[in-house]
């Protein structure tokens, strides 16, 4: 069968994926500047000439069909092989330029992904990034299926066949208020003595929970999560208002603890230490753009200023 190819254009493509991502053909005729009849007319366009539907249509937006999930993984395929063209041939020219699709978790946004941003764009100053913050599982998804080029998690989640590097390693702090002491030798306090106050939970935090509640267990004890909040911000804010503990990385927590009344206490279990890691699709560390972004991430960091801040 010979499909009408001169319809499957780049602008349909790009509408498709914008469609999808924002699971309404309102909201992708906004962030793509068209206007929604143009957008509606592609998609119709795209499924007659697929002979297929590609989006199941309601009054809350749209949903993807199993067929529509299919094109969007070849769409996207298409789209950064055309990122990539641009990317190769600005070596040519002024700069390295192009877009980088970076998916982390929240403790790597916010512990150490700024700095090294940071230090990427003055060496790249014409490369865009767009990041995106999810759980460890939600960035492995995002890049198995072309939704970004690279990812940072944690945990043991199973990554298929992506590439996984060492990205940093960082440990488990409790965040306690102000007012709150503990006795403990080297500056750590055993996970027990934490139990016996309040937790407060973030939904960030969904691989640090999992393995609270597995050392609670072992210690035949409960988690008792009396508040779940939706970032380590908010759950910091909290312990500073005397509503409980919160478990985060030293790397979330020391700027937070430099803001707030709030002091922070290394875990003594081997299990509080935590390694972030990188992963991406095999190949991909060969353009020359995502090659010079993953040596910058993969540069020795410097280390943390100084001891935490411990409530003995």
């Amino acid at each position: 069968m010979v499909l009408p190819v001169g319809r499957l254009d780049l602008l349909s493509i790009r509408l498709f994926v914008a469609v999808v991502e924002e699971r309404s053909i309102v909201k992708a005729a906004s962030r793509e500047n068209i206007t929604t009849s143009a957008v509606s007319k592609r998609i119709s366009d795209l499924e007659a000439n697929l002979r297929t539907d590609l989006l199941l249509r309601h009054r809350q937006g749209v949903e993807v069909t199993p067929a529509g999930h299919a094109l969007l993984l070849h769409c996207r395929a298409i789209l950064a092989r055309i990122d990539q063209i641009f990317a190769d041939m600005s070596e040519f020219g002024e700069g390295m330029r192009g877009l980088i699709r970076l998916a982390a978790n929240e403790s790597a946004a916010i512990g150490y992904l700024p700095g090294d941003i940071n230090r990427f764009l003055a060496l790249a100053p014409f490369v865009k990034v767009d990041m995106q913050v999810a759980t460890s599982p939600t960035v492995i998804r995002m890049v198995l299926d072309n939704a970004s080029d690279i990812g940072i998690f944690t945990g043991q989640e199973p990554t298929g066949d992506l590439r996984v590097v060492h990205y940093r390693s960082d440990r488990l702090v409790a965040v306690c208020p102000a007012s709150l002491t503990f006795d403990c030798e080297d500056g750590a306090v055993g996970f027990e003595r934490i139990l016996d106050h309040p937790n407060i939970g973030s939904e960030a935090s969904g691989a640090i929970e999992t393995l609270m509640q597995r050392a609670a267990g072992r210690l035949g004890r409960k988690l008792d999560t009396r508040v779940r909040v939706s970032s380590f911000d908010a759950a910091a804010r909290l312990v500073e208002a005397g509503v409980g503990i919160s478990i985060m990385t030293e790397a979330v927590a020391r700027p937070l603890a430099r803001a707030l009344d709030i002091g922070i206490v290394r875990l003594a279990e081997p299990w509080a230490q935590r390694e972030l890691r990188i992963c991406l699709r095999k190949g991909g560390e060969q353009t020359p753009l995502l090659q010079r972004f993953l040596e910058v991430l993969q540069d020795a960091p410097p280390p943390l200023d100084g001891a935490p801040v411990p409530r003995v």
